[in-house]
């Protein structure tokens, strides 16, 4: 996994995802849409390890869940593509398409982004709806 580094409570949440989508920093604002770092080992620290995971997708869910979904396997995709043996992708790659029939269906569009732009909403149960740009 990537060392991490600094956030401020300013920065975009986004800005410290790894190539592989590993969250390498938490914010405030991370907190609050993801829960406790704590609360997971730190290799499930990661975008799309945890958009799939059941338990935590029912209570803090995206109400786009799909286009999110989307952008983050698409980034994966771009990933793979640039080194495809990768440990660390094989590893999030091979976990979502054994455990996630959702996850397998969205692979299988082979979509590839570069980054993710755009507006983002989140559910959050202890405040509002909360929508990133």
């Amino acid at each position: 996994m990537e060392q991490g580094r600094e956030v401020r409570p300013s920065d975009d949440v986004l800005d410290a995802l790894g190539r592989h989508l590993d969250l390498l920093d938490w914010n405030p604002m991370a907190q609050a849409l993801f829960g406790d770092p704590d609360a997971h080992p730190r290799h499930r620290l990661n975008m799309l390890l945890l958009m799939f995971d059941d338990t935590l997708t029912g209570e803090r869910s995206c109400p786009d869940w799909e286009r999110q979904a989307l952008d983050y396997i698409g980034m994966m995709r771009a990933a793979v593509a640039t080194d495809p043996t990768h440990p660390r992708a094989t590893a999030i790659v091979g976990e979502l398409s054994i455990r996630s029939a959702e996850f397998r269906r969205l692979w299988a569009r082979h979509d590839v982004r570069a980054s993710v732009s755009g507006t983002k909403a989140f559910r959050v149960p202890e405040a509002s709806d909360i929508v990133l740009d």
